[in-house]
């Protein structure tokens, strides 16, 4: 086994009413050298429903945690840029002649 592997798993189908559903969900696993341990990232990839009569439609699962993640990335850096402008503008020696003359 690697240290890196991405790999994509299906759930155990559900069916009701003649409909089988099954969920799919990719994984990331990082294993460290030396360690008995891993770090897994999962995410839900796509929804597998096949109805009685022999139809399959695959619908993408619709993931709102990026969205949100990239969100707050943004405005964390907004913050820090605005902290910091706030800070190098204290640290500035007020000018002693604002009018120019």
């Amino acid at each position: 086994m690697g240290l890196i592997q991405l790999e994509t798993e299906a759930a155990e189908p559900v069916v009701a009413q003649g409909t089988r559903i099954t969920a799919f969900r990719r994984k990331l696993r990082l294993r460290l050298p030396g360690l008995d341990r891993e770090f897994t990232w999962a995410r839900p990839l796509a929804v597998l429903v096949q109805t009685p009569d022999g139809g399959e439609v695959m619908m993408p699962a619709a993931e709102m945690a990026a969205d949100v993640q990239t969100g707050l990335a943004v405005l964390t850096g907004i913050g820090l840029i605005l902290l910091l402008w706030l800070f190098v503008r204290r640290l500035r020696p007020p000018d002693r002649n604002p009018r120019g003359e």
